[in-house]
């Protein structure tokens, strides 16, 4: 009996196999506890990348062709058509900021890949031994995280993705314990049509962070579903994203994207918490410069600051894809 097959078939079945095996075993609440009180590691990636996917509410499962759009489903690169490089700046309060760099492309085609670098900072962080008016030390808390996506087709209208995650944590009070933690997310999209996409991710199934005191936590692990639905002829795009979160439950995610000419998209979305009522929203804008071969991209999201209560985040992206 032969291990495997050339046929697409084989190509399709090992994937959605592995698909299956994480969502039946990573989503089961007793295959993995943190010994660290419940701490969410990297608890900044919840505030997301990307202009489109963040203005449009998080509904990213079936983004294709924008780099940022890995951080949902890594598959999404794979319609990158040339060469793409982004930076992303998000401001919060607090002296607190998110920067973002990426860069990806393709071999023939055949293979796609990306590299992004996302850092979070927190600047004039107290410490304080007991009450006081002066602080005892004034500090700062580094979050750094490192991500590889790579995607290749399955065939005509299929493809697959997956990221690889490395994350640090620092310091810069010796006393603090620092952190390290490896990650990963598997994807697939199913594009039938160039105006619709279908998007499957289980996102951080087996994430994992250890801090310098011993102590360790998994990351909270997310299933998400997801399409998007290109209506080139009145300028509309819809996403919608539903998400099983082991923290939150269940939170889908609604978008639409407006275009009154081609060289500009007002978004908006909208996602909500099931389980206990809570909400928010994205909303933006996109401007587009077409030259020759080169297409850049600005921008602008606002959105709820979900690390700071009634807070809000402001982010400006700066993209081009060069064919």
């Amino acid at each position: 009996m032969r291990p495997f097959s050339n046929t697409p078939q084989s190509g399709l079945s090992r994937p959605l196999f592995f698909l299956s095996f994480l969502f039946f075993g990573a989503f089961n609440p007793g295959v993995w506890a943190a010994d660290n009180g419940g701490q969410n590691p990297a608890a900044f990636l919840t505030l997301g990348i990307g202009g489109e996917a963040g203005a449009l509410g998080g509904a990213a499962a079936g983004l294709r062709g924008d780099l940022t759009g890995a951080f949902y489903n890594p598959a999404g690169i794979a319609g990158i058509d040339g060469t793409q490089v982004e930076f992303e700046r998000t401001s919060l309060s607090l002296d607190r900021s998110i920067g973002y760099f990426a860069v990806g492309s393709n071999y023939e085609k055949a293979y796609y890949f990306g590299i992004s670098l996302i850092g979070y900072s927190v600047d004039n962080l107290e410490a304080r031994s007991g009450p006081s008016v002066s602080p005892d030390d004034v500090f700062s808390d580094l979050n750094l995280g490192f991500m590889t996506s790579i995607a290749f087709p399955l065939g005509s209208d299929l493809d697959f993705g997956f990221n690889l995650k490395i994350f640090v944590q620092a310091y810069t009070l010796a006393d603090l314990p620092t952190g390290f933690g490896l990650g990963e997310d598997v994807g697939i999209q199913y594009h039938p049509a160039d105006d619709t996409v279908w998007g499957l991710v289980a996102q951080d199934p087996f994430s994992d962070f250890i801090y310098s005191d011993g102590t360790d936590a998994m990351f909270p692990r997310v299933f998400r579903g997801g399409f998007s639905k290109n209506m080139k002829d009145v300028g509309l795009k819809m996403n919608l994203d539903l998400e099983w979160h082991t923290d939150l439950g269940f939170v889908p995610h609604a978008g639409l994207e407006w275009r009154p000419v081609g060289a500009i998209a007002f978004r908006g979305g909208y996602w909500i918490e099931a389980d206990n009522g809570e909400n928010g929203f994205g909303t933006g804008v996109g401007l587009f410069i077409q030259g020759g071969d080169m297409t850049v991209e600005f921008d602008y999201t606002l959105a709820p600051d979900l690390l700071s209560d009634g807070g809000l985040l402001q982010q400006m992206s700066l993209s081009g894809d060069f064919l």
